[in-house]
This record gives C-alpha cells, sequence and structure tokens, in this order.
C-alpha cells in the first residue's frame, strides 16, 4: 500500500489499493486494464470478471486455451467485456487494408507471410522468461 499511496500521490491520483482484490471489490470502478507479467492475467482477470468488472487485458490474453476460455465465460456469466489489447486491431491502417482485401481491389489471396520482431531481450526481463509466459 506505500508503493501505491507514493504512486498515486505523485501523479495525482485520488485513489490507492494495498492489493488487487481491494481494486476489484471497489463499487467505484468499472473497468480494469491488466498490465501485470504474463504468467498473473489468468488470476488477475478473473478476480475483475468475477467482481463485475470490465476488463481490458494486456497480451497475451492467457497462456493456453483453456485458460481463455474460463476468462472469456466468466466474462458471459458476468455480463461484463473481456477484450484482449491488441491496438492495432483498431487502426484506420489496418481498416484501411481489410477494406482493400474484401472488395478484390488487389485480387484474390494466395499467399501470406507476416513476421512480429521486437527488440532484443534485456538480460533478466520477467517479458521473456518462459515460466512467467514470456516470449513467444
Amino acid at each position: 500500500m506505500e508503493r501505491a499511496a507514493a504512486f498515486a500521490a505523485e501523479y495525482g491520483i485520488a485513489k490507492a489499493y494495498g492489493s488487487y482484490e481491494e481494486l476489484a471489490a471497489d463499487p467505484e470502478v468499472e473497468a480494469v486494464y491488466i498490465a501485470t507479467p504474463n504468467n498473473l492475467h489468468f488470476e488477475n482477470t478473473m478476480l475483475c470478471l468475477k467482481a463485475g468488472k470490465h476488463v481490458l487485458c494486456e497480451k497475451p490474453l492467457a497462456l493456453n486455451e483453456a485458460q481463455a476460455s474460463k476468462m472469456f465465460e466468466a466474462a458471459e456469466q458476468n455480463g461484463v467485456w473481456l477484450m484482449e489489447a491488441y491496438a492495432y486491431l483498431h487502426s484506420p491502417l489496418i481498416d484501411a487494408v481489410k477494406h482493400e482485401l474484401d472488395t478484390g481491389v488487389i485480387g484474390e489471396i494466395r499467399y501470406l507471410e507476416s513476421a512480429f520482431i521486437g527488440g532484443l531481450p534485456k538480460a533478466g526481463d520477467y517479458r521473456w522468461r518462459r515460466a512467467s509466459g514470456g516470449g513467444a
């Protein structure tokens, strides 16, 4: 709680919480953005969904299909939205490309190759630790 209160004071945030459970229990919180390490996405998202919060969860949404299915079931059961944070899905460029593909402007697509490339890992960065659900 001490770190959360210090952060809130520094950035002018009205409330701070000592735990995720406190945040999920607050009736004034309507939606939550989950940006914890990958291996905590399921646990944190389920907590918030079951508390009736809409959730935008950073990618990857879950570590496997079973977790993702349970997350979407919980969202439906609690009448809230669950979405993975893939900003490019809402990009005007992607909309334009989809329109070109849908209208056949470039013809029939017979082959597509794609790559998602990121920076090289920093030593010890949890985003690359397999045990934490990091890396590809």
